[in-house]
């Protein structure tokens, strides 16, 4: 049954990655960032995978495939960002001691950027970011796919935070990351959620 899902994965990649690194070299400006390729392929714990790399941090972005009852255009762009330790292969990585989750989603440092306080960030945590929506604002004509959505939208991410964005990633910059491991704990201690019992809790970052 693995070698099975593994035939699968393996051929979705090579089908599909292709497509995707040209999807993702003509909606984001790596070039401006700094951002190489550093990865591509199969990864363990991911769906097939692109991982561009900067001098500041990693983001990888994994194509997940349609689902049958959705038909063939409902294929999504997974997108997460790590510190340039993250693993090319696991979701999780011993840290200072801890199992740790080493890749993000983006969207609890958009609410650390934007200023929230822990407890107005628990207020709108199934809120679509203001960037977000002003991105769907500007963009509600298009008929782009799932894939290239996505794609456009993290890059206007990084046109509106920039190396704010970055820069919270950035080993160099362990004070910063601090402050937003105490914002993460403190949003998890008000509002836990549901989680996985068998992972580290999700305040568990590196």
């Amino acid at each position: 049954m693995q070698s099975g899902i593994n035939e699968s994965f393996k051929r979705l990649a090579e089908e599909k990655l292709p497509g995707l690194v040209q999807t993702l070299e003509s909606c984001m400006n790596f070039e401006k960032w700094g951002f190489e390729q550093s990865f591509y392929g199969l990864a363990e714990e991911f769906a097939p995978s692109v991982i561009y790399d900067s001098n500041k941090c990693r983001v990888r972005f994994a194509w997940l495939p349609a689902d049958i009852r959705d038909g063939p255009d409902s294929a999504t762009l997974y997108i997460v960002y790590g510190r340039l330790h993250a693993s090319n292969q696991q979701r999780f990585m011993m840290w200072n001691g801890r199992k740790c989750h080493c890749w993000h989603k983006s969207n609890m440092m958009i609410k650390f950027l934007d200023g929230l306080s822990p407890q107005e960030a628990v207020t709108k945590r199934f809120k679509s970011e203001p960037i977000r929506e002003q991105f769907s604002e500007l963009n509600k004509g298009h008929k782009w796919s799932n894939v290239e959505w996505a794609a456009r939208q993290d890059s206007f991410l990084w046109k509106h935070y920039g190396n704010r964005l970055f820069d919270l990633l950035d080993l160099r910059h362990p004070e910063l990351w601090e402050q937003y491991v105490l914002f993460v704990k403190k949003f998890y201690q008000l509002d836990p959620g549901l989680f996985n019992p068998s992972q580290p809790g999700p305040e568990l970052i590196c």
